[in-house]
Formats: C-alpha cells, sequence, structure tokens
C-alpha cells in the first residue's frame, strides 16, 4: 500500500513476499526497495528524504516527523527501526542478524552501523551527534541527552 498526499516522489520495488507500506504527506522523496520475506513500513509526514533498502529476511520501519535525511539499510535476518521527529540525519546500515534501533529528537545526526550478531540502540535528544559501529556480537546501547557527543 502506497499513500501519498504531497508533491513527493515515491518509488517502491518489492521483490519478494513481504508487506511493504509507504505513506507519505509531504514534499518528500520516498524509496524502497526489498528483495526478501520481510516487512517494510515507512511513514513519512515532512519535506524529508526517506530510503529503505531490506535485503533479506528482516523487518525495516522508518518513522519521520521532520524536515530530515533518514536512510535505513538492512542486510540478513534483522530488524532495523528508525523513528527521526526533527530536522536531523538519521543513517542505519545493519549487515547481520541484529536488532538495530536508532531514535532522534531534534537537530542531531544519528549513525549506526551494525554488522554482527548484536544488539544497538541508540537514542538521542537534543542538539548532539551520536555514533555507533559494531561489527560483533556485542550489546551497545547509547543514550545522549543535550549538546552531547557520544562516539562509541
Amino acid at each position: 500500500m502506497v499513500e501519498d498526499g504531497g508533491g513527493s516522489e515515491v518509488i517502491v520495488e518489492a521483490g519478494g513476499g513481504s508487506e511493504v507500506m509507504v505513506e507519505d504527506g509531504g514534499g518528500s522523496n520516498v524509496i524502497v526497495e526489498y528483495g526478501g520475506g520481510s516487512e517494510v513500513i515507512v511513514k513519512d509526514g515532512g519535506g524529508s528524504e526517506v530510503i529503505v533498502k531490506d535485503g533479506e529476511g528482516s523487518e525495516v520501519i522508518v518513522k519521520d516527523g521532520g524536515g530530515s535525511d533518514v536512510k535505513g539499510r538492512d542486510g540478513v535476518g534483522s530488524a532495523v527501526k528508525v523513528k527521526d521527529g526533527g530536522g536531523s540525519e538519521v543513517i542505519v546500515k545493519d549487515g547481520g542478524g541484529s536488532d538495530v534501533i536508532g531514535r532522534d529528537g531534534v537537530g542531531s545526526a544519528v549513525k549506526v552501523d551494525a554488522g554482527g550478531g548484536s544488539e544497538v540502540k541508540v537514542e538521542d535528544g537534543v542538539g548532539s551527534e551520536v555514533m555507533v559501529e559494531d561489527g560483533g556480537g556485542s550489546q551497545v546501547i547509547v543514550e545522549a541527552g543535550e549538546g552531547s557527543q557520544a562516539i562509541v
């Protein structure tokens, strides 16, 4: 299901037995490329660019409510969830069997790169940059408050 209520470009390419739902209410660019047995949900309510690329077997959910750039890319077997409510950039790249959640409040950049069988959660409040790179079977949790920079 694709619902578009603005002057945006919506491109959905689905190649498997999945459910792909895109709801766009602004002047944004939404691109979903999907190739496996997963569920992809994109909800965009602002003037932003949302790109989701999913390889196989996973669930990818992106919710954007601001003028930001949100990109979620998933490799194999995992769940990637991005929630953005401000004018920020959120990038999540996952290449393993992990659960990756990136949440951003206002005005900041959140970047998560997970390549192993790990669980990565990032929650960011105001004005900060949070970057996590994980390549092993670990659990990484980062919570950054206001005006801070956290790099793990």
